[in-house]
Protein backbone atom coordinates (compact mmCIF):
# COMPACT_ATOMS: atom_id res chain seq x y z
CA UNK A 1 0.00 0.00 0.00
CA UNK A 2 1.19 3.53 -0.85
CA UNK A 3 -0.08 6.96 0.08
CA UNK A 4 0.09 10.37 -1.53
CA UNK A 5 1.00 13.00 1.07
CA UNK A 6 -0.20 16.57 1.46
CA UNK A 7 3.29 18.05 1.37
CA UNK A 8 4.99 19.07 4.60
CA UNK A 9 1.98 18.26 6.77
CA UNK A 10 2.50 14.55 5.95
CA UNK A 11 -1.28 14.10 6.03
CA UNK A 12 -2.75 11.43 3.78
CA UNK A 13 -4.26 12.81 0.58
CA UNK A 14 -5.02 9.39 -0.93
CA UNK A 15 -4.24 5.69 -0.43
CA UNK A 16 -3.56 3.63 -3.55
CA UNK A 17 -1.92 0.52 -4.95
CA UNK A 18 0.42 0.15 -7.90
CA UNK A 19 0.16 -2.56 -10.54
CA UNK A 20 3.94 -3.04 -10.32
CA UNK A 21 6.75 -1.55 -8.23
CA UNK A 22 10.44 -1.81 -8.97
CA UNK A 23 12.45 -0.96 -5.87
CA UNK A 24 16.13 -0.22 -5.46
CA UNK A 25 17.28 0.37 -1.86
CA UNK A 26 20.80 1.72 -1.37
CA UNK A 27 22.83 3.54 1.25
CA UNK A 28 22.45 6.83 -0.64
CA UNK A 29 20.64 6.11 -3.93
CA UNK A 30 17.25 4.61 -3.05
CA UNK A 31 14.65 4.89 -5.84
CA UNK A 32 11.45 3.23 -7.02
CA UNK A 33 9.39 2.91 -10.19
CA UNK A 34 5.59 2.58 -10.02
CA UNK A 35 3.24 1.36 -12.74
CA UNK A 36 -0.22 2.85 -12.15
CA UNK A 37 -3.48 1.87 -13.79
CA UNK A 38 -5.94 4.38 -15.32
CA UNK A 39 -8.02 4.57 -12.13
CA UNK A 40 -5.15 5.07 -9.67
CA UNK A 41 -4.50 8.32 -7.83
CA UNK A 42 -3.01 11.05 -9.99
CA UNK A 43 0.66 11.72 -9.18
CA UNK A 44 2.46 14.77 -10.52
CA UNK A 45 6.14 15.77 -10.59
CA UNK A 46 7.23 16.89 -7.13
CA UNK A 47 4.41 15.11 -5.25
CA UNK A 48 5.38 13.14 -2.15
CA UNK A 49 4.60 9.42 -1.97
CA UNK A 50 5.17 7.12 1.02
CA UNK A 51 5.65 3.35 0.92
CA UNK A 52 3.74 1.97 3.88
CA UNK A 53 5.11 -1.59 3.70
CA UNK A 54 8.46 -3.19 4.56
CA UNK A 55 11.31 -3.26 3.61
CA UNK A 56 11.09 0.49 2.96
CA UNK A 57 10.08 1.28 6.56
CA UNK A 58 7.87 4.14 5.50
CA UNK A 59 10.27 5.79 3.06
CA UNK A 60 9.01 9.08 1.63
CA UNK A 61 9.73 9.59 -2.05
CA UNK A 62 9.41 12.56 -4.39
CA UNK A 63 7.98 12.00 -7.87
CA UNK A 64 10.78 12.88 -10.28
CA UNK A 65 9.07 12.14 -13.61
CA UNK A 66 5.88 10.59 -14.97
CA UNK A 67 5.55 8.72 -18.29
CA UNK A 68 1.98 8.41 -19.62
CA UNK A 69 1.03 5.59 -22.02
CA UNK A 70 -1.92 7.07 -23.95
CA UNK A 71 -3.21 3.87 -25.55
CA UNK A 72 -3.44 1.91 -22.26
CA UNK A 73 -3.84 4.99 -20.03
CA UNK A 74 -1.25 3.59 -17.63
CA UNK A 75 1.47 5.70 -16.02
CA UNK A 76 5.02 5.02 -14.95
CA UNK A 77 6.07 7.15 -11.99
CA UNK A 78 9.79 7.44 -11.21
CA UNK A 79 10.40 8.17 -7.52
CA UNK A 80 13.51 9.42 -5.74
CA UNK A 81 14.29 9.20 -2.03
CA UNK A 82 13.45 12.34 -0.05
CA UNK A 83 17.15 12.70 0.83
CA UNK A 84 17.47 14.07 -2.72
CA UNK A 85 15.75 17.23 -1.48
CA UNK A 86 19.20 18.17 -0.18
CA UNK A 87 20.49 18.29 -3.76
CA UNK A 88 18.14 21.19 -4.56
CA UNK A 89 20.15 23.67 -2.46
CA UNK A 90 23.75 24.75 -2.93
CA UNK A 91 26.29 26.44 -0.69
CA UNK A 92 26.50 29.69 -2.69
CA UNK A 93 29.87 30.94 -1.43
CA UNK A 94 33.05 29.61 0.14
CA UNK A 95 32.53 27.90 3.51
CA UNK A 96 35.46 26.74 5.67
CA UNK A 97 35.81 25.14 9.09
CA UNK A 98 35.89 28.54 10.83
CA UNK A 99 32.60 29.49 9.11
CA UNK A 100 31.00 26.30 10.41
CA UNK A 101 32.08 26.80 14.02
CA UNK A 102 35.60 25.36 14.19
CA UNK A 103 38.89 26.45 12.68
CA UNK A 104 40.09 26.26 9.09
CA UNK A 105 42.36 23.38 10.15
CA UNK A 106 39.69 21.37 11.98
CA UNK A 107 35.95 21.26 12.67
CA UNK A 108 34.09 18.30 14.14
CA UNK A 109 32.02 16.30 11.67
CA UNK A 110 28.90 16.76 13.80
CA UNK A 111 29.28 20.54 13.83
CA UNK A 112 29.80 20.55 10.04
CA UNK A 113 26.71 18.34 9.56
CA UNK A 114 24.59 20.67 11.69
CA UNK A 115 25.81 23.72 9.78
CA UNK A 116 25.03 22.23 6.35
CA UNK A 117 21.59 20.94 7.40
CA UNK A 118 20.86 24.36 8.89
CA UNK A 119 20.85 25.81 5.36
CA UNK A 120 17.50 24.11 4.58
CA UNK A 121 14.32 22.99 6.34
CA UNK A 122 13.46 19.51 5.04
CA UNK A 123 15.95 17.52 7.14
CA UNK A 124 17.40 17.81 10.64
CA UNK A 125 20.18 15.86 12.34
CA UNK A 126 19.26 13.02 14.69
CA UNK A 127 21.73 10.57 16.24
CA UNK A 128 25.40 11.22 15.43
CA UNK A 129 27.74 8.47 16.66
CA UNK A 130 31.13 9.92 15.68
CA UNK A 131 33.63 12.26 17.35
CA UNK A 132 36.05 12.82 14.43
CA UNK A 133 36.22 15.65 11.95
CA UNK A 134 38.48 17.30 9.42
CA UNK A 135 39.41 20.42 7.45
CA UNK A 136 36.25 20.73 5.35
CA UNK A 137 35.84 23.40 2.68
CA UNK A 138 32.89 23.91 0.30
CA UNK A 139 32.13 26.36 -2.48
CA UNK A 140 29.10 25.88 -4.75
CA UNK A 141 28.54 22.26 -3.63
CA UNK A 142 25.03 20.93 -3.15
CA UNK A 143 24.12 20.27 0.47
CA UNK A 144 23.92 16.55 -0.31
CA UNK A 145 27.41 16.57 -1.84
CA UNK A 146 28.80 18.41 1.20
CA UNK A 147 27.30 15.86 3.60
CA UNK A 148 28.72 13.03 1.49
CA UNK A 149 32.17 14.61 1.79
CA UNK A 150 31.90 14.80 5.58
CA UNK A 151 30.58 11.23 5.86
CA UNK A 152 33.41 9.95 3.68
CA UNK A 153 35.91 10.86 6.41
CA UNK A 154 34.06 8.77 9.02
CA UNK A 155 35.00 5.08 9.20
CA UNK A 156 32.06 2.62 8.95
CA UNK A 157 29.50 5.42 8.62
CA UNK A 158 25.91 4.64 7.58
CA UNK A 159 22.91 6.93 7.08
CA UNK A 160 19.51 5.98 8.46
CA UNK A 161 16.27 7.91 8.11
CA UNK A 162 13.09 8.65 10.07
CA UNK A 163 9.93 9.86 8.29
CA UNK A 164 7.53 9.96 11.24
CA UNK A 165 7.32 13.77 11.22
CA UNK A 166 8.53 16.81 9.30
CA UNK A 167 11.34 17.88 9.11
CA UNK A 168 12.61 14.38 8.41
CA UNK A 169 15.45 13.06 10.58
CA UNK A 170 18.86 11.93 9.28
CA UNK A 171 20.80 9.67 11.65
CA UNK A 172 24.55 9.20 11.14
CA UNK A 173 25.44 5.93 12.79
CA UNK A 174 28.36 3.55 13.06
CA UNK A 175 28.15 0.16 11.37
CA UNK A 176 27.21 -2.43 13.97
CA UNK A 177 29.18 -5.65 14.45
CA UNK A 178 25.91 -7.52 15.00
CA UNK A 179 25.09 -10.03 12.25
CA UNK A 180 21.41 -9.41 11.47
CA UNK A 181 20.74 -11.74 8.52
CA UNK A 182 21.97 -14.86 6.79
CA UNK A 183 21.88 -16.45 3.31
CA UNK A 184 22.14 -20.23 2.83
CA UNK A 185 22.11 -22.31 -0.34
CA UNK A 186 19.56 -24.74 1.12
CA UNK A 187 17.24 -21.97 2.30
CA UNK A 188 17.14 -18.60 0.56
CA UNK A 189 20.27 -18.34 -1.64
CA UNK A 190 19.79 -18.82 -5.41
CA UNK A 191 22.98 -17.52 -7.08
CA UNK A 192 26.12 -15.70 -5.93
CA UNK A 193 29.02 -13.75 -7.46
CA UNK A 194 32.12 -13.02 -5.31
CA UNK A 195 34.59 -10.21 -6.19
CA UNK A 196 37.91 -9.28 -4.54
CA UNK A 197 39.41 -5.82 -5.16
CA UNK A 198 42.73 -4.49 -3.82
CA UNK A 199 42.39 -0.96 -5.23
CA UNK A 200 41.63 0.63 -1.81
CA UNK A 201 43.72 -1.60 0.46
CA UNK A 202 46.88 -0.67 2.40
CA UNK A 203 49.19 -2.71 4.64
CA UNK A 204 51.16 0.10 6.32
CA UNK A 205 49.28 3.03 7.90
CA UNK A 206 50.81 6.31 9.13
CA UNK A 207 48.20 7.93 11.43
CA UNK A 208 48.50 11.64 12.26
CA UNK A 209 46.67 13.22 15.19
CA UNK A 210 46.12 16.60 16.77
CA UNK A 211 48.90 19.16 16.22
CA UNK A 212 50.77 16.73 13.94
CA UNK A 213 50.97 14.01 16.62
CA UNK A 214 52.63 10.85 15.27
CA UNK A 215 53.42 7.37 16.55
CA UNK A 216 56.81 6.59 18.04
CA UNK A 217 58.90 3.73 16.67
CA UNK A 218 58.61 4.53 12.96
CA UNK A 219 55.28 6.33 12.98
CA UNK A 220 53.21 3.52 11.50
CA UNK A 221 51.30 0.31 12.17
CA UNK A 222 51.31 -2.54 9.66
CA UNK A 223 49.53 -5.78 8.84
CA UNK A 224 49.81 -8.42 6.07
CA UNK A 225 52.92 -6.87 4.47
CA UNK A 226 54.40 -10.33 3.97
CA UNK A 227 51.27 -11.54 2.20
CA UNK A 228 50.34 -8.53 0.04
CA UNK A 229 53.50 -6.40 0.02
CA UNK A 230 53.99 -2.90 1.36
CA UNK A 231 51.19 -0.46 0.50
CA UNK A 232 51.39 2.88 2.35
CA UNK A 233 48.54 5.13 3.49
CA UNK A 234 48.34 8.18 5.77
CA UNK A 235 45.40 10.11 7.23
CA UNK A 236 44.90 12.83 9.84
CA UNK A 237 42.32 12.83 12.64
CA UNK A 238 42.48 15.95 14.80
CA UNK A 239 40.33 14.30 17.49
CA UNK A 240 43.19 11.94 18.43
CA UNK A 241 45.14 13.84 21.10
CA UNK A 242 47.21 11.03 22.69
CA UNK A 243 49.49 8.38 21.23
CA UNK A 244 47.28 5.65 22.72
CA UNK A 245 44.23 7.00 20.87
CA UNK A 246 46.27 7.41 17.71
CA UNK A 247 47.61 3.85 17.87
CA UNK A 248 44.17 2.37 18.53
CA UNK A 249 42.76 4.21 15.52
CA UNK A 250 45.72 3.20 13.35
CA UNK A 251 45.41 -0.47 14.29
CA UNK A 252 41.70 -0.39 13.54
CA UNK A 253 42.32 1.17 10.11
CA UNK A 254 45.04 -1.23 9.04
CA UNK A 255 43.10 -4.23 10.36
CA UNK A 256 40.16 -3.16 8.24
CA UNK A 257 42.04 -2.34 5.04
CA UNK A 258 45.00 -4.75 4.97
CA UNK A 259 43.20 -7.21 2.70
CA UNK A 260 41.34 -6.94 -0.61
CA UNK A 261 37.81 -5.56 -0.27
CA UNK A 262 34.98 -8.01 -0.87
CA UNK A 263 31.83 -7.43 -2.91
CA UNK A 264 29.19 -10.15 -3.11
CA UNK A 265 26.20 -10.01 -5.50
CA UNK A 266 23.40 -12.41 -4.60
CA UNK A 267 20.07 -13.47 -6.01
CA UNK A 268 17.93 -14.82 -3.21
CA UNK A 269 14.55 -14.97 -1.50
CA UNK A 270 13.23 -12.50 1.06
CA UNK A 271 11.46 -14.94 3.37
CA UNK A 272 10.91 -12.50 6.25
CA UNK A 273 7.19 -12.02 5.54
CA UNK A 274 6.59 -15.77 5.66
CA UNK A 275 8.90 -16.79 8.51
CA UNK A 276 9.08 -13.58 10.58
CA UNK A 277 12.61 -14.69 11.49
CA UNK A 278 15.17 -11.90 12.10
CA UNK A 279 17.86 -13.74 10.09
CA UNK A 280 15.61 -13.64 7.00
CA UNK A 281 15.24 -9.84 7.09
CA UNK A 282 17.81 -7.76 5.18
CA UNK A 283 18.57 -4.15 6.18
CA UNK A 284 20.78 -1.60 4.39
CA UNK A 285 23.95 -0.93 6.40
CA UNK A 286 23.60 -4.07 8.55
CA UNK A 287 25.73 -7.21 8.33
CA UNK A 288 24.82 -10.46 6.60
CA UNK A 289 26.50 -13.87 6.90
CA UNK A 290 26.95 -16.24 3.94
CA UNK A 291 28.55 -19.67 4.48
CA UNK A 292 30.53 -20.47 1.29
CA UNK A 293 31.88 -24.04 1.57
CA UNK A 294 32.92 -23.92 -2.10
CA UNK A 295 35.77 -21.51 -1.24
CA UNK A 296 36.23 -22.71 2.32
CA UNK A 297 35.11 -19.59 4.20
CA UNK A 298 32.13 -17.67 5.57
CA UNK A 299 31.60 -14.14 4.25
CA UNK A 300 30.29 -11.54 6.73
CA UNK A 301 29.78 -8.17 5.08
CA UNK A 302 27.52 -5.11 5.03
CA UNK A 303 24.30 -4.99 2.98
CA UNK A 304 24.76 -2.03 0.62
CA UNK A 305 21.99 -2.56 -1.93
CA UNK A 306 18.65 -4.39 -2.18
CA UNK A 307 16.72 -4.52 -5.47
CA UNK A 308 13.33 -5.97 -6.37
CA UNK A 309 12.29 -6.20 -10.02
CA UNK A 310 8.66 -6.08 -8.82
CA UNK A 311 8.06 -5.85 -5.07
CA UNK A 312 4.31 -6.34 -5.55
CA UNK A 313 4.10 -9.40 -7.81
CA UNK A 314 7.39 -11.05 -6.86
CA UNK A 315 8.24 -9.61 -3.44
CA UNK A 316 10.38 -12.60 -2.43
CA UNK A 317 12.92 -12.36 -5.27
CA UNK A 318 15.60 -9.90 -4.20
CA UNK A 319 19.03 -8.97 -5.55
CA UNK A 320 21.44 -8.28 -2.67
CA UNK A 321 24.86 -6.60 -2.79
CA UNK A 322 27.26 -6.91 0.13
CA UNK A 323 30.46 -4.89 0.45
CA UNK A 324 32.95 -4.34 3.26
CA UNK A 325 33.66 -0.64 2.61
CA UNK A 326 32.08 2.53 1.28
CA UNK A 327 33.61 4.22 -1.74
CA UNK A 328 36.44 6.64 -1.09
CA UNK A 329 35.47 10.27 -0.51
CA UNK A 330 36.54 11.49 -3.95
CA UNK A 331 34.44 8.84 -5.72
CA UNK A 332 31.36 9.60 -3.61
CA UNK A 333 31.56 13.34 -4.24
CA UNK A 334 32.30 12.92 -7.94
CA UNK A 335 29.27 10.65 -8.41
CA UNK A 336 27.05 12.98 -6.37
CA UNK A 337 28.09 15.98 -8.45
CA UNK A 338 27.30 14.08 -11.65
CA UNK A 339 23.83 13.26 -10.29
CA UNK A 340 23.10 16.87 -9.42
CA UNK A 341 24.18 18.14 -12.84
CA UNK A 342 25.17 21.41 -11.21
CA UNK A 343 25.88 22.77 -7.77
CA UNK A 344 29.13 24.53 -8.54
CA UNK A 345 32.16 23.60 -10.57
CA UNK A 346 31.12 19.98 -11.19
CA UNK A 347 28.24 21.02 -13.46
CA UNK A 348 30.62 22.88 -15.76
CA UNK A 349 32.88 19.83 -16.06
CA UNK A 350 30.01 17.67 -17.30
CA UNK A 351 29.19 20.28 -19.96
CA UNK A 352 32.82 20.38 -21.09
CA UNK A 353 32.68 16.63 -21.69
CA UNK A 354 29.66 17.20 -23.99
CA UNK A 355 27.54 14.75 -22.00
CA UNK A 356 23.78 14.58 -22.51
CA UNK A 357 22.10 12.97 -19.48
CA UNK A 358 18.36 12.22 -19.28
CA UNK A 359 17.14 11.06 -15.88
CA UNK A 360 19.31 10.81 -12.76
CA UNK A 361 21.79 8.10 -11.88
CA UNK A 362 20.34 8.08 -8.37
CA UNK A 363 17.05 6.71 -9.73
CA UNK A 364 18.74 3.80 -11.50
CA UNK A 365 16.75 4.62 -14.67
CA UNK A 366 18.60 6.96 -17.04
CA UNK A 367 20.37 7.32 -20.38
CA UNK A 368 23.28 9.40 -21.61
CA UNK A 369 25.27 10.23 -24.73
CA UNK A 370 28.93 11.26 -24.47
CA UNK A 371 30.74 12.67 -27.49
CA UNK A 372 34.45 13.51 -27.69
CA UNK A 373 36.86 14.02 -30.57
CA UNK A 374 37.71 10.30 -30.54
CA UNK A 375 34.51 8.45 -29.62
CA UNK A 376 30.72 8.49 -29.14
CA UNK A 377 29.08 6.48 -26.33
CA UNK A 378 25.33 5.88 -25.95
CA UNK A 379 24.16 4.18 -22.76
CA UNK A 380 20.71 3.21 -21.44
CA UNK A 381 20.61 2.02 -17.81
CA UNK A 382 17.96 0.36 -15.64
CA UNK A 383 19.33 -0.88 -12.31
CA UNK A 384 16.55 -3.46 -11.96
CA UNK A 385 16.72 -4.84 -15.52
CA UNK A 386 20.18 -4.14 -16.92
CA UNK A 387 21.84 -1.85 -19.43
CA UNK A 388 22.90 -1.52 -23.07
CA UNK A 389 25.81 0.44 -24.55
CA UNK A 390 26.95 1.44 -28.05
CA UNK A 391 30.47 2.81 -28.42
CA UNK A 392 31.86 4.08 -31.72
CA UNK A 393 35.44 5.05 -32.53
CA UNK A 394 37.25 5.48 -35.85
CA UNK A 395 38.54 1.90 -35.53
CA UNK A 396 35.57 -0.04 -34.09
CA UNK A 397 31.89 -0.21 -33.15
CA UNK A 398 31.01 -2.09 -29.94
CA UNK A 399 27.52 -3.07 -28.75
CA UNK A 400 26.94 -4.54 -25.27
CA UNK A 401 23.80 -5.67 -23.42
CA UNK A 402 23.78 -6.93 -19.81
CA UNK A 403 21.00 -8.00 -17.43
CA UNK A 404 20.90 -6.99 -13.78
CA UNK A 405 19.38 -10.12 -12.28
CA UNK A 406 20.59 -13.19 -14.19
CA UNK A 407 24.27 -12.35 -14.94
CA UNK A 408 23.62 -12.69 -18.70
CA UNK A 409 25.48 -10.45 -21.15
CA UNK A 410 26.27 -10.20 -24.87
CA UNK A 411 28.80 -8.28 -26.93
CA UNK A 412 29.29 -7.49 -30.63
CA UNK A 413 32.49 -5.78 -31.79
CA UNK A 414 33.15 -4.87 -35.40
CA UNK A 415 36.37 -3.54 -36.92
CA UNK A 416 37.58 -3.29 -40.52
CA UNK A 417 39.23 -6.72 -40.23
CA UNK A 418 36.93 -8.81 -38.02
CA UNK A 419 33.54 -9.24 -36.36
CA UNK A 420 33.40 -10.73 -32.83
CA UNK A 421 30.14 -11.85 -31.19
CA UNK A 422 30.05 -13.11 -27.59
CA UNK A 423 27.20 -14.33 -25.38
CA UNK A 424 28.03 -15.04 -21.74
CA UNK A 425 26.76 -15.88 -18.30
CA UNK A 426 28.98 -15.04 -15.32
CA UNK A 427 28.15 -18.32 -13.59
CA UNK A 428 28.01 -20.64 -16.64
CA UNK A 429 30.57 -19.40 -19.16
CA UNK A 430 30.47 -17.86 -22.63
CA UNK A 431 30.48 -18.60 -26.36
CA UNK A 432 32.04 -16.59 -29.20
CA UNK A 433 31.93 -16.36 -32.99
CA UNK A 434 34.81 -14.53 -34.68
CA UNK A 435 34.85 -13.85 -38.40
CA UNK A 436 37.73 -12.51 -40.48
CA UNK A 437 38.38 -12.52 -44.21
CA UNK A 438 40.32 -15.78 -43.89
CA UNK A 439 38.59 -17.73 -41.09
CA UNK A 440 35.49 -18.33 -38.95
CA UNK A 441 36.06 -19.43 -35.34
CA UNK A 442 33.45 -20.73 -32.89
CA UNK A 443 34.34 -21.26 -29.21
CA UNK A 444 32.48 -22.28 -26.05
CA UNK A 445 34.03 -21.90 -22.57
CA UNK A 446 32.54 -23.06 -19.27
CA UNK A 447 32.86 -21.14 -16.01
CA UNK A 448 32.59 -24.12 -13.68
CA UNK A 449 35.30 -25.95 -11.80
CA UNK A 450 36.11 -28.29 -14.72
CA UNK A 451 36.61 -25.50 -17.29
CA UNK A 452 35.67 -27.37 -20.47
CA UNK A 453 36.43 -25.52 -23.70
CA UNK A 454 35.55 -26.37 -27.30
CA UNK A 455 36.51 -24.70 -30.58
CA UNK A 456 35.71 -25.03 -34.28
CA UNK A 457 37.84 -23.08 -36.75
CA UNK A 458 37.13 -23.06 -40.47
CA UNK A 459 39.33 -21.63 -43.23
CA UNK A 460 39.32 -22.14 -47.00
CA UNK A 461 41.76 -25.05 -46.64
CA UNK A 462 40.90 -26.76 -43.30
CA UNK A 463 38.44 -27.39 -40.49
CA UNK A 464 39.79 -27.75 -36.93
CA UNK A 465 37.63 -29.07 -34.03
CA UNK A 466 38.92 -29.45 -30.44
CA UNK A 467 37.60 -30.10 -26.93
CA UNK A 468 39.79 -29.60 -23.84
CA UNK A 469 39.65 -29.55 -20.05
CA UNK A 470 42.01 -27.01 -18.48
CA UNK A 471 41.86 -28.59 -15.03
CA UNK A 472 42.78 -32.15 -16.04
CA UNK A 473 44.77 -31.55 -19.23
CA UNK A 474 42.46 -33.83 -21.27
CA UNK A 475 42.39 -32.83 -24.94
CA UNK A 476 40.98 -34.17 -28.21
CA UNK A 477 41.08 -32.73 -31.73
CA UNK A 478 40.00 -33.47 -35.30
CA UNK A 479 41.68 -31.73 -38.26
CA UNK A 480 40.07 -32.01 -41.71
CA UNK A 481 41.90 -31.00 -44.89
CA UNK A 482 41.25 -31.77 -48.56
CA UNK A 483 43.67 -34.72 -48.59
CA UNK A 484 43.64 -36.07 -44.98
CA UNK A 485 41.82 -36.33 -41.62
CA UNK A 486 43.79 -36.52 -38.35
CA UNK A 487 42.53 -37.36 -34.84
CA UNK A 488 44.35 -36.65 -31.54
CA UNK A 489 43.40 -37.67 -27.98
CA UNK A 490 45.62 -37.00 -24.98
CA UNK A 491 45.34 -36.91 -21.21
Amino acid sequence: MLQKLKGHSLETEALFRAEAMGLNLGERDTSATLTLGPDATDIGPGDWVQDLENPGKGIVYRARSIDRQLNTKTRTVNLEHAIRLLADTIIPGEVTGSTMGGTDAYVSAKTAFQYVLGLQGDWRLGDFEFTGGGAYKFDGDTLLSALETISGTLEDCIWEYSFERYPFVLHVRRLSDVIDSEMRADRNLQSIKYTLDRSRMFTRFYPVGKENLRLSGGGYVSRNEGKYGRIDKTETDQSKGTEAELREWGEHMVRRHARPSVTVSISGLDLSAATNEPLDRFTIGHKCRIPMPEIGETVIEKVTKLSWRDKIKDFRSVQITLADALQDVQTIVREEQKKSGGGGRAGAKVDEENKKLIGETASGLYSYIIQTSTNIIMHVHDTLQGYSTIEQTAQAITLAVSTAQSDNWSLIQQTATNILMTVGNTLQGYSTIEQTASAITLAVNSAGSNLYNSIIQQTSTSIHMAVSNAASGIYSAIDVQANRISLVVQG
